[in-house]
This record gives structure tokens, C-alpha cells and sequence, in this order.
């Protein structure tokens, strides 16, 4: 009977649309409690851990939709393992990415000129860790906007097409981002302004990703409703906190 119900509890909290209510939940009422200057001393120690969990929630809930390949009739796979791909993909975004925000840090070229403050925590060599996630995020929730939002079959549009729209995605999210980022001191602008270039940097470099997990086919499979959940909820939260 206790293992019945511990396994009736486990399907509970694996559910969909369970999981898309707690992400609701937890961004929306910690953008009021921000607003409302309310738990600061949980909310914002707690920014960087949310950052990377609901990022490795998102590659998890991915992770699940691959099917590890199986034998045809000769007992031979023949099919590439694209768990192990969206694995390395997903190394590769948060590393790539976490690199260039280090080098935008150091030389104020490529993003233009700006700091981190001490919200973001951990930091390794002046640079939150979730940074790297955050791209990786932003990646993925702005191409299930992709996926939702057409009506057409997005397998016959060329794969640049579509990584110019997720970068343009991505670059609309920082838009909406940078206002309720610098309000919530994650990050300085020199004279607090956002130069043109970050937003350029942000179409370039998504753009660039995408078309990596499009050449690397971890970008071809319908991702689970929650993905694009996520991207509404992110979105909620830093409108509240802009405008609250």
C-alpha cells in the first residue's frame, strides 16, 4: 500500500501540468514579493539557483522526449543517439555562452560596456554561473515560441530561417528583460543605457546556437508544452517587476 501511494505522489509531481503551475507560481509570486520589497532575504539569494534549475528542468523535460535508438531487424542501430547530442549541446550552449558574457565583461567589445553586481550568485571570475544557463534557457523557450506559434510545418523551412527567427526571439526577450534586470541589480550599463550592440549580440549569438542544434538535429523534435510555459512565465516576471 506505501509503495502504491509513494508511486501515485512521484506520477503527481511528474505531471505536466503540475509542473507548469509550480514554474507560474514560483516566477509571478516572486516578481510581487520583489515588487512588494517582501522575503528579500530569501528572493534574491535565490536567483541564481532559479536561474539554473528551472534551465536544467528545461533539459530535462527535453531530454525525455529523445528515444534511445533501437535495433532494426539485423540487430544493427543505425540511428544517430541524439540523447547523447542534446547532452552536448547543452554543455556546449551554457560554455560557449559563458565565455563570451566573460570576454563582453573583461573587454566592454562585445556587448558593451557593463558590470555584474553581487545578486547573481555564484560567480566564478566575476561572472554569475547561471549565465551561461540563462542563454541556454532563453535558447530553448524562444524556439518553442517557434514551434507553438506557426502554422506551418516547420520542417520544410530552411534551418537559417528559423535560427533568424529564434535569434530575434531571444533578442525581443532581452528587450523585455534588460529594464526589470538592471531594477533588480543583476547587472550595470555604463551610464545606464543599453547600447544598440548587446541587443545585436543577443540576435547574433541565439541565432548562432540555434543553428548549431539544428545542424546537430536536437532542435527537431516537438518540445513539451512546459518549455513553452517557461518562456510566459519568465516573460510575467520581469514585466511585473518593471512595471510594479
Amino acid at each position: 500500500m506505501e509503495r502504491k501511494k509513494n508511486s501515485a505522489f512521484i506520477r503527481f509531481i511528474d505531471n505536466e501540468v503540475f509542473k507548469i503551475i509550480v514554474v507560474y507560481f514560483l516566477l509571478i509570486s516572486g516578481a510581487i514579493w520583489q515588487v512588494l520589497d517582501m522575503f528579500t532575504e530569501i528572493t534574491r539569494p535565490a536567483a541564481g539557483p532559479i536561474i539554473i534549475l528551472l534551465s536544467i528542468l528545461a533539459f530535462w523535460e527535453i531530454l525525455r522526449k529523445y528515444k534511445l535508438p533501437k535495433p532494426n531487424k539485423d540487430g544493427i542501430i543505425d540511428q544517430p543517439n541524439l540523447r547523447n547530442n542534446f547532452i552536448v549541446y547543452f554543455i556546449v550552449v551554457i560554455v560557449v555562452s559563458w565565455v563570451i558574457e566573460l570576454i563582453g565583461v573583461r573587454t566592454h567589445s562585445i556587448f558593451g560596456t557593463y558590470n555584474y553586481n553581487d545578486v547573481l550568485r555564484p560567480t566564478l571570475y566575476t561572472v554569475p554561473v547561471a549565465i551561461g544557463f540563462a542563454w541556454f534557457l532563453a535558447l530553448v523557450t524562444s524556439h518553442a515560441i517557434l514551434q507553438k506559434t506557426s502554422r506551418i510545418n516547420l520542417n520544410g523551412i530552411p534551418n537559417l530561417i528559423k535560427s533568424v527567427i529564434i535569434g530575434f526571439t531571444m533578442m525581443f526577450f532581452d528587450f523585455l528583460m534588460e529594464p526589470a534586470a538592471i531594477r533588480l541589480y543583476y547587472w550595470t550599463w555604463k551610464n545606464d543605457i543599453v547600447p544598440l550592440q548587446n541587443y545585436f549580440v543577443w540576435f547574433l549569438l541565439g541565432a548562432s546556437l540555434a543553428y548549431l542544434g539544428f545542424k546537430m538535429r536536437v532542435l527537431k523534435i516537438v518540445f513539451p508544452n512546459i518549455i513553452f510555459h517557461i518562456f510566459l512565465a519568465m516573460v510575467a516576471y520581469f514585466l511585473i517587476i518593471q512595471f510594479g
